[in-house]
């Protein structure tokens, strides 16, 4: 017999429609946190705690945007990626690995392209390229194309060495935080490569902290290749055995960027900082509490272009150690108004094969060093002015210029001496071109040899006033 039909009876099938709708996987809710596991299955529907999946992608696709992926047990657990708000996080003493083999897989190991808003952070992660016999070979650790904020922590990018290769790359045309902190990057073409490829009031940024640039491969390597308009930091790190340790280049016409040293190193670079600006943007370089060691080229800048105004500062930091040069300022913008200028404050350059400090200036611009309290020590040559333009100045101010072949090889522009010692040189002041050095009355230069051979330049005493 029938049963009669009941106001229960709709409620019943409504709700077990209900049911049967919300158990599909596209109705299903996305998760908060999500987990993988060496042992997990893609196939599982919600990537949870008990029934993790095993990769990556597969958790990302049940995570909610704000989410986080959580690494369970040591794996690899393959390429991913991100196109929203979201952490992946392994804890510690859990090894999270992502090869990235190339051939007919990806060759990045992680693809960020998120929203101008989302930040996005990735902790205790090892990305590797291992080259196959064929290409396409891994090319990218890290490609960061769009986000709000990235922060990579505790996390580990090498090996990839292709001429297009970075282990950490950023190219971005919107406001880019990325921030690494406590990471190892090594073995890659270029450390870091960080590009702002448009005119912004805040330009994308790098900021590295507690971190290890290392053992550059490629054709040439790079610890930090900076271009367009960008601001990149270092603190309390290292970049090290590189072609060039940081290179900044093709800036983007009319604008500023800025790359900052604090209390960090760069050593046993071939050439430590490159700088070659060929439009009117303007580099400005600040060096505090750092050392600068064991190069070919400690510091190589040139410019050539009308409104090009490059700004270096070296503020309590050590520049020592190389078989060349030290410092190199080269300016050829057709403009008297483009400059060039140094500001040495408390700081040292010593122990230089070549030259510790070249300004060179021609067709009219401007190359100005302001050299305050520091000391100048065992060179070839300390300083040395060239050039065709007279708008060479440098003031040397309560600082000392000592144990070199020669003090100042002087050949343009004009020199200021203030309360400045130069002592124990082989030649104090050599006049190779048409500069003046100007004092104030109150230095000492003493226990020069002054052996027959240069002409030398006797410094005009301008009273105090």
């Amino acid at each position: 017999m029938r049963r009669p039909l009941t106001l229960a009876s709709p409620l019943r099938l409504v709700f077990g429609l209900l049911a049967l709708t919300m158990a599909t996987p596209e109705a299903a809710a996305l998760s908060q946190r999500t987990f993988v596991a060496s042992y997990g299955s893609d196939a599982s529907p919600n990537c949870a705690l008990l029934a993790p999946c095993r990769s990556f992608n597969a958790a990302i696709a049940q995570t909610s945007g704000g989410g986080e992926v959580v690494i369970l047990d040591t794996a690899g657990y393959g390429p991913m990626v991100i196109n929203k708000a979201l952490k992946v996080i392994g804890p510690s003493g859990v090894y999270g690995g992502i090869s990235v083999i190339g051939g007919a897989g990806p060759t990045t190991g992680i693809v960020i392209n998120a929203a101008n808003a989302d930040d996005i952070t990735l902790r205790g992660l090892d990305i590797s390229g291992v080259p196959g016999a064929a290409g396409p070979f891994p090319d990218i650790g890290i490609d960061i194309q769009n986000a709000g904020g990235v922060h990579i922590e505790k996390s580990t990018v090498s090996n990839f060495t292709q001429d297009t290769s970075a282990c950490i790359k950023l190219t971005a045309a919107s406001t880019v935080r990325v921030y690494v902190d406590d990471s190892f990057l090594r073995a890659c073409r270029t450390g870091i490569y960080a590009n702002g490829t448009a005119p912004l009031a805040n330009r994308p940024s790098v900021l590295v902290d507690n971190t290890r640039i290392e053992r550059g491969r490629g054709t040439v390597s790079y610890g930090i290749w900076m271009q367009g308009a960008i601001d990149v930091s270092l603190r309390n790190s290292m970049i090290s055995r590189q072609d060039a340790g940081i290179q900044f280049d093709n800036l983007l016409s009319g604008q500023v960027s800025h790359l900052e040293l604090i209390g960090s190193e760069m050593a046993r670079n071939t050439t430590a900082i490159l700088v070659n600006n060929t439009t009117n943007g303007s580099p400005q370089i600040s060096i505090v509490g750092s050392q600068i060691v064991q190069a070919d080229n400690l510091m190589l800048v040139s410019n050539n272009a009308v409104g090009g105004n490059v700004w270096v500062q070296v503020a309590d930091s050590f520049l020592s150690y190389t078989s060349v040069n030290g410092l190199t300022f080269s300016n050829s913008a057709a403009d008297v108004n483009t400059r060039m200028a140094l500001e040495l404050v408390r700081s040292q350059i010593g122990n230089i094969g070549g030259i510790s400090l070249t300004l060179n200036a021609t067709n009219g611009c401007q190359v100005q060093a302001d050299i305050r309290d520091s000391t100048l020590f065992a060179a070839g040559t300390i300083l040395k002015t060239l050039g065709t333009s007279s708008f060479i100045n440098v003031s040397l101010i309560r600082s000392n210029l000592n144990h070199a072949t020669t003090a100042i090889d002087h050949g343009q522009g004009s020199i200021q001496l203030d309360s400045t010692h130069v002592n124990y040189n082989l030649n104090d002041f050599v006049n190779t071109g048409s500069g003046t050095i100007v004092s104030n009355g109150q230095n000492m230069v003493y226990n020069n040899i002054n052996a027959p051979g240069p002409v030398f330049i006797t410094p005009l005493v301008i009273p105090l006033k």
